[in-house]
Parts: C-alpha cells; structure tokens; sequence
C-alpha cells in the first residue's frame, strides 16, 4: 500500500502523532498499524465514521465512540519489531506484542516490573535469566494494564501472573503465543 493512501486514512490526531516519530521506521510502523485499524473498522464492521468518533480514556485507552458517547467497539494496538498486532472487542481489550532482545539490565527491570512470585520464574535460582519467560511474562502483563486502561501507570508488580497454577485467578484470562520468531504476543478482554 503507498504512503500516501495510508497517511490519508489517519484521523487529524493519528498524523499529528506520526508527525513527533524521529524515527523513520518507526513513524512508518506507527501509519502503517493505524491504516490497517482503519482497513478492518471500514471493511469488517462496515464503520461509517460519520456516526462514530474515536476518542480516549483519561489514560490516554483508545475506543470508538458513537454520537451518544457509548462505546460500540474497543481497540488496542501494538507493534514491535516488523509486526503489529490489532485487537478489536466489544469490551476493554490489550494486546501487546515484543520482540524478544537481549537487554542490558535484565535483572534490574525483572525487580521493577515483577513481583517475588514472577521473578522466580523469569531469574531462576541459578540467576541465568530466562529470556523466553520474561517475556513472556512482559507482553500479559501489557496485554492485562492495557486492557484495564492503565498500562504501566499501575503498579506493574500489583498483577501477578502465575502461568504454573490452575487455581482460579482473580483476573481475566490472558492468552499468549510464541510462535512468531523471536516474538510474545499475547491479549486479553475484560470480563466487565
């Protein structure tokens, strides 16, 4: 799809925040993830925008609004790497998804983002980090504060994620795949 086709599918808002990307590819990722939003809406739900508005949460959560304010459909985007990822639901969604790099200081996010419980399963006692687990970890935990509107605006470590336990948990469900090289996806919906 040309740039152009794609810049004028973004709303006046979208291409003021492609505007402030540095970045090069990262502007183009950014377009290229909000053109295909506006591709499913238009095709897939058949989204007159017209009748429908997009607006945002206080925490800056997107979502599709009509003229009366109610919200008919919530969206949730990520990139990473080459990839995006595009959640659409009737109730609050997140997805997120990360490209599994080396970081400088594995431990130390470990201790930020992580609770006691997590970090036993991402800094194992032998203290090799175990890169397959924190982020596979990193992407629910997205998946969940984006869902819940916050995204690391809350306490990361008040969400403990227990992927060895088939105890009922007092969160939403999260699903997750590894199966795009050298990526985590994962997503979630809000019960309400």
């Amino acid at each position: 799809m040309e740039d152009q086709r794609m810049y004028s599918m973004l709303t006046s808002a979208e291409l003021a925040r492609a505007e402030r990307f540095k970045h090069k590819g990262a502007k183009q990722l950014f377009v290229t993830t909000h053109a295909a939003l506006h591709l499913i809406l238009k095709n897939r739900y058949e989204i007159n925008y017209d009748d429908f508005a997009f607006s945002e949460t206080e925490h800056h959560k997107p979502y599709l609004s009509n003229k009366a304010g109610v919200k008919p459909l919530e969206y949730n985007l990520s990139h990473s790497g080459q990839w995006i990822a595009i959640i659409i639901g009737t109730k609050s969604v997140g997805i997120d998804v990360e490209e599994k790099k080396d970081l400088k200081d594995f431990e130390g996010i470990s201790r930020i983002v992580y609770s006691e419980l997590e970090n036993t399963s991402v800094v194992p006692s032998e203290g090799n980090p175990d890169l397959e687990q924190f982020y596979r970890h990193w992407s629910c935990k997205e998946a969940f504060l984006k869902a819940e509107g916050t995204g690391f605006m809350q306490d990361p470590k008040g969400i403990e994620l227990n992927f060895n336990s088939s105890e009922e948990n007092e969160y939403p469900i999260v699903w997750w795949t590894d199966d795009i090289p050298g990526h985590s996806l994962a997503w979630t919906e809000r019960a309400d």
